[in-house]
């Protein structure tokens, strides 16, 4: 049971990282020469947060469940990231 929850874990963690991947592309399409596929890409920033609940439900239910901590933690890393490099 411990097992499937971390692996629930890692695969929001690494679901959200490749999220939080995917929103700073779409950012730097706002910034710069394309503002307009903003508005078509916004459907891929939410597969990987799908596809890694998905993917922990087909392991375990416990998988699924744990999944949001997570896609959580590594919101929680990015900031604590961006907070230290700020002077």
């Amino acid at each position: 049971m411990i097992l499937w929850g971390a692996i629930g874990v890692a695969l929001g963690l690494a679901g959200g990282a490749l999220h939080l991947a995917i929103t700073r592309w779409r950012a730097s399409l706002i910034v710069g020469a394309h503002p307009s596929l903003v508005v078509v890409t916004m459907p891929l920033a939410l597969l990987p947060i799908a596809a890694a609940v998905l993917l922990a439900a087909r392991v375990a239910p416990v998988a699924a469940w744990l999944s949001p901590v997570g896609i959580l933690a590594a919101r929680a890393l990015l900031f604590a990231s961006q907070r230290r490099q700020r002077p």
